[in-house]
């Protein structure tokens, strides 16, 4: 589990490499009732743009942990768009990264929480759907992610 980075005695949160790398581990395991969106792009951003912002109807940039955008049609100004070539995942790293350290759980598991919640909604499934599915898709299945002793990435079950 990733808890911080060291580096010449000085700790630093993870990057958002790996917010990205637990992301893809995710989708690549993601159980059946949410596996047909496995092709899923998924983009790490600092925060979400203002654009995105205005459309959730949120003014704190620290607000959202993530956004998905689909590639289906969308209304914009009265025009429809379609101008994603697949659907995409958006997840705010700086956010995530203050949401981890408020809420003590494993970055693994707050990312899978997060991917989940997205596909779960975007699909039209509702909290309690999205509960029994993660609570059916134990944290057993996620990887953890961390540093050995030399500073090189490991990667545990």
């Amino acid at each position: 589990m990733v808890e911080s980075i060291f580096l010449g005695g000085e700790r630093f949160p993870p990057e958002f490499d790996y917010i990205k790398m637990i992301a893809e581990d995710v989708v690549a395991n993601l159980p059946k009732e949410l596996k047909k969106h496995t092709g899923l792009k998924l983009v790490v951003a600092d925060f979400a743009d203002d654009f995105t912002l205005k459309e959730m109807n949120i003014e704190q940039d620290f607000e959202p942990l993530s956004s998905y955008q689909s590639s289906g049609s969308a209304s914009i100004g009265g025009q429809w768009a379609t101008s994603l070539k697949q659907d995409t995942l958006c997840l705010y790293g700086d956010p995530i990264l203050i949401e981890w350290v408020t809420t003590k759980k494993s970055l693994e598991s707050l990312i899978k929480n997060i991917v989940f919640q997205e596909i779960g909604h975007h699909i039209g499934l509702s909290d309690d759907d999205i509960t029994r599915i993660e609570e059916d898709h134990s944290d057993n299945d996620v990887r953890t992610y961390g540093e050995n002793m030399s500073g090189a990435t490991v990667l545990g079950m």
